[in-house]
């Protein structure tokens, strides 16, 4: 059982690092330029670099995605920009609600489930145990 659970533990880490590469990627592709984006469209082009160099946006990109890995294992996802207000904060203030939406949908799909799930164990082997398969 140790030994099973040691593995699974083990298969976590390649799953995990190629979901923030994913992530990673997918927030370079977004299109747009995230420093235009903050100061607008009228910001000089010195002001553009500056914004970019003081964000990291000018280092390759093996080094942005290592400091993207560091800022998601210590927890630091930056300051919004809409909000001028660390993102984690306005995710804590948000957490309550998302939580409340969690256990509502789990409540109404156990409702859902439980009934179909008992009548399938009662009819095994019958049309109500296999019909979606």
């Amino acid at each position: 059982m140790a030994q099973s659970i040691l593995r699974r533990f083990l298969l976590l880490i390649p799953v995990l690092i190629g979901i923030t590469i994913i992530s990673f990627l997918l927030l370079q592709v977004m299109p747009g330029d995230p420093a235009e984006r903050a100061m607008g469209t009228r910001a000089s082009a010195e002001d553009l670099a500056a914004m970019r160099s003081q964000w990291g946006l000018d280092l390759p990109l093996w080094k942005q995605y290592l400091i993207f890995l560091r800022d998601c294992l210590t927890g630091s996802f930056g300051t919004s920009i809409f909000h001028q207000r660390p993102i984690s904060a306005l995710a804590m203030e948000r957490l309550p609600y998302t939580l409340g939406i969690v256990v509502y949908s789990t409540i109404i799909a156990l409702i859902i489930a439980l009934p179909f799930a008992t009548l399938a164990a009662l009819q095994r082997g019958r049309l109500a145990d296999t019909a979606i398969r």
